[in-house]
């Protein structure tokens, strides 16, 4: 036989359940974004028989990217070693893994504070018109940026990228 207070402790049980159950829903919940999604971008890099580059693979990656100033870019520094025997000039350029981002994302290679290469993604798929020279065992330091440029529209907005950083020798003296 069920007394009253069996009664009302099993109520206020269900109570109790039911309010713990509702406060761990509500303080589960997943928080709101901002409402933009962005960019992701990785860039990468690798040797080549003339010249060791460190670090190889990816430098920088960006994750929710939405359009900004060059000042505040994800940016990485690559640093080369020319491994011939003679002075070379070094040419580069990147090789994207697709061509969403071609207008809208640019790209600063710089050595020294020297400028490289400054313009678009779809751009630096050509070698750069500027390159540097490196004599035999003499290392360079590369500084690569990249950002969004505010194009008027959202075309970048949950595209994901990936560019590959490439290096031309050419003996100096040598065939070009």
């Amino acid at each position: 036989m069920k007394t009253r207070t069996d009664v009302a402790l099993r109520g206020i049980g269900l109570l109790l359940g039911f309010a713990l159950a509702g406060f761990v829903v509500f303080t589960s919940r997943i928080p709101p974004g901002t409402g933009v999604l962005g960019a992701d971008i990785v860039v990468a890099s690798g040797p080549t028989g003339e010249l060791a580059v460190s670090p190889t693979g990816p430098f920088i990656t960006a994750t929710n990217l939405t359009p900004g100033a060059q000042l505040s870019a994800p940016s990485g520094d690559l640093h080369l070693l020319n491994q011939t025997s003679s002075t070379i000039r070094v040419q580069v350029r990147g090789v994207p893994s697709t061509k969403d981002l071609d207008s809208t994302l640019m790209v600063d290679v710089t050595s020294s504070g020297a400028e490289i290469f400054h313009g678009t993604l779809g751009e630096f798929r050509a070698w750069s018109l500027q390159s540097f020279t490196l004599a035999s065992g003499a290392h360079a330091d590369l500084t690569v940026s990249t950002w969004l440029q505010d194009s008027g529209d959202r075309s970048w907005a949950g595209e994901i990228a990936q560019y590959s950083i490439e290096f031309r020798s050419t003996v100096v003296g040598g065939p070009a």
